[in-house]
């Protein structure tokens, strides 16, 4: 079969490889966490008679900062569990958008073309052998990484 500069040999770009390799290490800790926070609070629960650093084995000089009351530890640990997920969800949208930066970047650097509507007018490697640079490009890149109100603004 003939080379054809169009058709990739791997399924899988390096930037969808990245944002898998961050995506599966968050999600790893995120599921790291949730059985230890259920078996907390199931152990809350279930016992009643016993104060949260009997329950936990807390002790030394730190102990003081742990709540002994069930109902205190009991909304802390939903706080922290809500602001645990509202900070991966940040952490997803940035290696989100960093992935989107990069296959916008690197689309339009392969196919210059695709900014006017003529798709493989232009072999882009010319341009990068050549270091040409591509009007626009840092529009389009400005446009993934700004602050949001701005790239409403655009």
């Amino acid at each position: 079969m003939p080379y054809n500069r169009w058709i990739s040999e791997d399924p899988n770009t390096i930037a969808y490889r990245i944002f898998k390799k961050h995506h599966c290490e968050i999600n790893d800790y995120l599921w790291s966490y949730v059985p230890l926070e259920s078996f907390g609070s199931y152990i809350v629960r279930n016992e009643k008679e016993k104060s949260i650093h009997e329950l936990f084995f807390v002790g030394g000089p730190d102990a003081k900062r742990v709540y002994t009351e069930r109902h205190k530890w009991r909304k802390d640990i939903e706080s922290f569990s809500k602001w645990t997920n509202i900070n991966a969800l940040v952490s997803i949208l940035s290696y989100f958008e960093f992935y989107m930066k990069r296959i916008c970047h690197t689309a339009i650097m392969s196919d210059p073309g695709l900014i006017i509507g003529s798709s493989r007018a232009v072999d882009g490697t010319i341009n990068l052998k050549n270091d040409i640079k591509i009007p626009g490009i840092q529009i389009i890149s400005a446009t993934l990484m700004d602050e949001w109100r701005e790239v409403a603004n655009c």
